[in-house]
């Protein structure tokens, strides 16, 4: 297909922008310390087709080791039961739609080359942001559905409401409480996920000196005093805090998560499509990129009765989510309620 030298070229764009999304993600997933996991396999789908996964787990045995009891030898004794248990992943479709007219590419000063470089960038950048946003969302909303041993077992709420008492912020004492929630197991919670003014509260609780990175649109903060030496990720993102009636009362999500504990795959990916458009005025060219992305929250499964292909709301929604485990410290995610300055 002939092009004129003026347009932007998909293939250029397809595959600076796969080279330019894994060099972010390879960043983003070190940074975040494997807790929150960004994964390209576009041949996935393609292959084994489905709305959804349904990977397999072995579930843990209950009483499988005893005392055994000579002075009752006649008793009978019940085996602990082996099996498989089956959790299910959920696919979503998405796209990356943009146009530009006649008028910038001829009257504008980029080259040919610049343009596909730069339209590259910008599908690789909100890309990364809308998937990692996304699976913000299903986190903060997922956890609220682990009942095990008992409702909202790893959800702490400490926020006083949107009427009265003062601003429950987050702090070095309240960090502890929320580690906590993970038993034995607290230190598997590698790395903290949070909004800019959850911490500037932390900081003002007592820290002295830290050491700021910023990867993918996150400012990161690795071996932080103030968070035990764990991990900092602080991610504007509007899924990270909710406005109440009274904004004064903004609760804001604190994540801890764990090795594995996020995970998102682009399992299938379009080539870009671009077409001139002559319906207007001034002639313009659009181009479209379409995938699917694979969702997985450690310790809970996608309730596949809800539907296929959520909404990024539906994502969000804890109804949708159920848990998928035999121990609590299995699902290494906990996530703390504040308010903040």
């Amino acid at each position: 297909m002939s092009r004129s030298t003026n347009m932007v070229i998909p293939e250029v764009v397809q595959f600076e922008g796969v080279r330019q999304f894994m060099e972010k993600v390879d960043v983003f997933n070190a940074a975040s310390g494997g807790a929150i996991t960004l994964d390209y396999s576009p041949a996935y789908l393609n292959a084994i087709g489905g709305d959804y996964r349904k990977p397999i787990r072995f579930a843990r045995p209950s009483g499988l080791d005893a005392h055994v009891d000579e002075a009752d030898p006649a008793t009978a004794d019940t085996p602990a039961t082996f099996a498989q248990a089956k959790g299910a992943t959920v696919h979503q479709a998405r796209r990356a739609y943009g146009k530009w007219t006649r008028d910038e590419v001829t009257r504008g000063a980029a080259t040919a080359a610049q343009w596909s470089e730069a339209v590259a960038a910008f599908v690789a950048d909100y890309k990364l942001e809308a998937i990692r946003n996304n699976l913000l969302g299903a986190a903060v909303a997922a956890i609220d559905s682990m009942d095990m041993p008992s409702a909202n077992y790893h959800v702490i709420d400490a926020t006083p409401g949107q009427a009265s008492g003062a601003k429950a912020k987050f702090t070095f004492a309240r960090l502890n409480t929320l580690l906590n929630k993970m038993g034995d197991a607290r230190e598997s919670i590698t790395t903290l996920v949070f909004h800019s003014a959850v911490l500037a509260d932390l900081i003002a609780d007592g820290l002295s000196n830290y050491v700021v990175d910023s990867v993918a649109g996150a400012m990161v903060i690795k071996d932080a005093p103030m968070a035990m030496g764990r991990n900092i990720m602080v991610i504007d993102a509007s899924q990270l805090y909710n406005e109440l009636t009274s904004s004064y009362y903004t609760q804001y999500y604190v994540l801890g998560l764990g090795e594995g504990a996020l995970q998102a795959t682009i399992v299938s990916e379009d080539a870009p499509i671009e077409k001139v458009e002559t319906d207007k005025k001034v002639t313009y060219w659009t181009l479209r990129q379409d995938y699917d992305v694979e969702f997985a929250i450690q310790g809970m499964k996608w309730v596949t009765g809800n539907g296929t292909n959520p909404t990024d709301a539906e994502l969000a929604t804890a109804a949708n989510w159920d848990e998928d485990l035999s121990d609590h410290r299995e699902c290494r995610i906990v996530k703390g309620v504040y308010n903040a300055s």
